[in-house]
């Protein structure tokens, strides 16, 4: 009886959530958008204990990404909120082994724009407050016996809360889900939007010109179009060129609105300008990109 208890304990271990499976999990999502509106809204109401756990989701995204993925802004400062809430004092035991594996990942990426390196550095300041953070490059050194005993202990005590935490995600993604399945439809992105940018976002639909149903089935046939042509071309480079195509798509979704009228403006100047072939193609491939469904 007392191996069957186990052997069910530490099934009900395996099956929690980690940061593998947080990672996967929002990474093969189509709806990316709507994950994070619910993070947003969560930031705002959310107690100490539920900020450990949304904060351990989101360094998981990091931690484990993909290596196509380009995080943005929004995301960057989400995990910075979550972090601002949790204060001082220790850590909890799984947070301080992804805190660090999260900011290596993230200083290991190309991040693009003003705003998503100003979003890296405010994050990454508060992070270097935490000891574990700070000496993330000293991993591996030995412990005292106290400090062993007291993680043991402190992981003990997170692995009797994570199984009600993993059913509050399963409850909350299925509410979710229907929430906003219909927002997902329409929405292109969730981003913050302040007065400049309301001004960046109405010169982009002036660049596009009317959203009216002829315009919008010109968008769809010069998207097939681009698409094909890039399928084309980057047929024979492999999944190099097919890695550097997600890239750009990846780039796009993450921009707000004045960074994307200032590339659309780059890549206008590139198609007149007399550049060479590989300038072309990868103004081919943004545009391309910016074209794909989100």
């Amino acid at each position: 009886c007392n191996s069957f208890n186990l052997a069910m304990k530490r099934k009900r271990f395996h099956s929690l959530n980690t940061p593998e499976k947080l990672a996967k999990k929002f990474h093969n999502r189509a709806d990316k958008s709507g994950v994070l509106q619910r993070f947003v809204l969560k930031a705002r109401m959310c107690s100490k204990r539920q900020a450990r756990r949304y904060a351990f989701h989101i360094a998981s995204w990091f931690a484990c990404a993909p290596l196509y993925y380009i995080p943005g802004s929004m995301e960057m400062d989400l995990l910075h909120k979550f972090v601002l809430k949790l204060g001082g004092g220790q850590l909890p035991g799984r947070l301080r082994k992804v805190l660090p594996k999260a900011q290596a990942a993230l200083e290991g990426m190309n991040l693009r724009g003003r705003i998503q390196n100003g979003a890296w550095q405010r994050l990454r300041q508060r992070l270097q407050r935490f000891h574990c953070c700070r000496n993330a490059l000293a991993e591996g050194h030995p412990g005292s016996e106290a400090e062993d005993d007291a993680e043991q202990e402190q992981d003990k005590s997170e692995r009797q809360g994570m199984e009600s935490e993993e059913n509050e995600d399963k409850k909350e993604d299925k509410v979710g889900g229907v929430c906003h399945a219909e927002a997902g439809r329409n929405d292109t992105a969730i981003v913050e939007v302040d007065s400049c940018e309301d001004q960046a976002e109405a010169d982009i639909h002036g660049y596009y010109g009317s959203a009216d149903r002829e315009g919008s089935e010109a968008c769809v046939g010069i998207r097939d179009a681009a698409l094909a042509a890039v399928a084309k071309d980057a047929q024979p480079c492999g999944k190099e060129a097919q890695l550097h195509f997600f890239r750009k798509i990846n780039l796009w979704a993450n921009m707000v609105n004045h960074e994307k009228l200032a590339l659309l403006k780059e890549l206008q100047l590139a198609s007149k300008a007399a550049g060479s072939e590989a300038v072309l193609a990868d103004a081919v491939c943004a545009v391309a990109a910016a074209l794909c469904p989100p």
